[in-house]
């Protein structure tokens, strides 16, 4: 599910509560992606905390972005060690475009995202991820959209995954 930031239905709460109300078969893993972007801090920072406890109370798993998805992304291409000083998502748009030669958020090409690409996004994912702190919102650039993939890969037999993906 998409939502749209204009509409103010991409606050984590209204993202959380949507997920909740949608129909699972008892044994689905339900997940929220959020970023951090605006959402933790100044006065949202109580709400978005308040969320992602909610989340984990009622057994959902939240896979955070610092500061946005698009580092996810970023990561199928550069290394970890180059996303630390890109602060907002605009600057992590920005470097997208410069390595993939072009980037737009509505329309993703699976071109650009090759599966070897999805397993070295991971490995370095991973390894950015242990570097940083802070519980619940990371204290530094981050993107734990690995976890998600770990826990697909995980619930799979090794024959329904592609090869690069069977090693994570």
């Amino acid at each position: 599910m998409l939502f749209r930031r204009s509409t103010g239905t991409s606050a984590a709460a209204h993202v959380l509560e949507r997920l909740l109300q949608f129909e699972h078969d008892p044994d689905d893993e339900l997940w929220i992606l959020l970023d951090t972007d605006h959402c933790a801090q100044g006065s949202h920072l109580q709400s978005f905390t308040a969320t992602l406890r909610d989340a984990k109370q009622k057994g959902v798993n939240v896979a955070l972005s610092k500061p946005s998805f698009e580092l996810w992304l970023l990561l199928h291409h550069a290394d970890e060690t180059c996303v630390a000083d890109l602060s907002t998502a605009a600057e992590v748009g920005s470097k997208l475009r410069t390595v993939i030669g072009q980037y737009d958020k509505t329309r993703l090409k699976a071109s650009h995202y090759p599966l070897d690409s999805v397993a070295q996004a991971h490995a370095r994912a991973t390894r950015l991820d242990a570097t940083v702190g802070g519980g619940y919102i990371p204290a530094g650039n981050t993107t734990r959209v690995y976890r998600l993939l770990e826990a697909i890969v995980n619930k799979a037999l090794p024959s329904q995954l592609p090869p690069p993906l069977r090693n994570l």
